[in-house]
C-alpha cells in the first residue's frame, strides 16, 4: 500500500483548505440623508459588498458616536446603534404621551408596551424619565386631584380609587388626597354641597322645582323615576348622583338639604 505523500504541495493545499476564509471588511458609511422633515431621523446609507445597505437611526444616536461618512460600521457598533436607536424611539414615545398632561409611571409603562417596547426598554426609560423629574408619581397625584376638585368635585373616595386606578398603591393614593383636601382647606361635606348645587344648576326648571315641591304631585317627572312624589324622584336622582361621586353618610344629607334650599330660593 503506498505511503501517504509527504509532498510539500499536498501539506499546503491541506492546510490552506483547513483555514477559515478572511473576514469581509467591515461596510463603510456612504452617506447619511434626512429621514424626516424635522431632521430629528436620518438614513445612513452603507456600502456594504458592493451592495447598498440601509440604516435608519436618530440624529442624536448618530451624533454621539460621532458616525460620518468614510466609517467602518461592523457588527459590533450595529447591534450598539440598534439598541440605541431602540431606547430613544422609547424616549421618544414617552416624551410624546406626557406632553399631553401629567402621567403617573403605570400609565406610561402601558403606553409604552402597548408600542411593543421590550420591558427591559420600558423599565430603563421610566427610571431615565424619573431621574431627570420627568415623571413624578407624587407630582402627578396631586395635580390630579386638585383639577378634579377645582373642575369637578368628588368625594376622597373617588379620587383615591381614580389614583388608584392610574396605577398609584392604595397608600400613596390616601395621602395624596388628604394632601389635596388640606391645600384646599375643604372636606367631603362641602364638596358635596358644591357638586350638588353644581348638578342643581344643570338639571334645569323641572327638576328644580320638583326639589322646591313645587311640581304637581301626579307629574311625568314622578312617574318616570317611579317615586311617590316628583320631590322625592329628584332628591333620589341627586342622591344616586352624589354616590356615584364618591360622597356618603352625612356629606350625601348636607347637600341634599342645601340643594333643596337652593331651590326654594326665588330665580331672578
Amino acid at each position: 500500500m503506498a505511503e501517504p505523500s509527504n509532498s510539500p504541495i499536498v501539506s499546503s493545499m491541506t492546510s490552506t483548505a483547513d483555514q477559515p476564509p478572511d473576514p469581509a471588511p467591515a461596510p463603510r458609511v456612504r452617506a447619511l440623508e434626512p429621514l424626516d422633515r424635522r431632521g430629528r431621523r436620518v438614513r445612513v446609507l452603507l456600502d456594504a459588498r458592493g451592495e447598498n445597505d440601509v440604516l435608519e437611526l436618530a440624529l442624536e444616536v448618530v451624533e454621539r458616536v460621532g458616525l460620518g461618512a468614510g466609517d467602518p460600521v461592523d457588527e459590533a457598533l450595529r447591534a450598539w446603534l440598534a439598541d440605541a436607536d431602540l431606547r430613544w424611539r422609547a424616549s421618544d414615545a414617552a416624551l410624546a404621551y406626557l406632553a399631553h398632561r401629567p402621567r403617573s409611571r403605570a400609565e406610561t409603562r402601558r403606553r409604552l408596551r402597548a408600542r411593543s417596547f421590550p420591558a427591559a426598554v420600558v423599565e430603563g426609560c421610566l427610571d431615565e424619565l424619573t431621574a431627570k423629574g420627568l415623571l413624578d408619581d407624587a407630582a402627578f397625584a396631586e395635580v390630579l386631584v386638585r383639577e378634579r376638585l377645582r373642575r369637578n368635585p368628588r368625594g376622597a373616595a373617588r379620587l383615591r380609587d381614580e389614583l388608584c386606578r392610574r396605577g398609584l398603591d392604595p397608600a400613596a393614593a390616601t395621602a395624596a388626597v388628604e394632601r389635596g383636601l388640606g391645600a384646599a382647606g375643604t372636606a367631603d361635606e362641602a364638596l358635596a354641597v358644591a357638586a350638588a348645587l353644581r348638578w342643581l344648576e344643570r338639571s334645569g326648571e323641572d327638576v328644580r322645582r320638583a326639589l322646591a315641591g313645587e311640581a304637581p304631585e301626579g307629574s311625568r317627572y314622578a312617574r318616570r323615576f317611579g317615586a311617590p312624589s316628583p320631590r322625592a324622584a329628584a332628591i333620589r336622582r341627586l342622591t344616586v348622583f352624589l354616590r356615584g361621586r364618591g360622597f356618603g353618610g352625612e356629606a350625601v344629607r348636607a347637600a341634599v338639604a342645601a340643594a333643596e334650599h337652593a331651590a326654594r330660593v326665588p330665580q331672578e
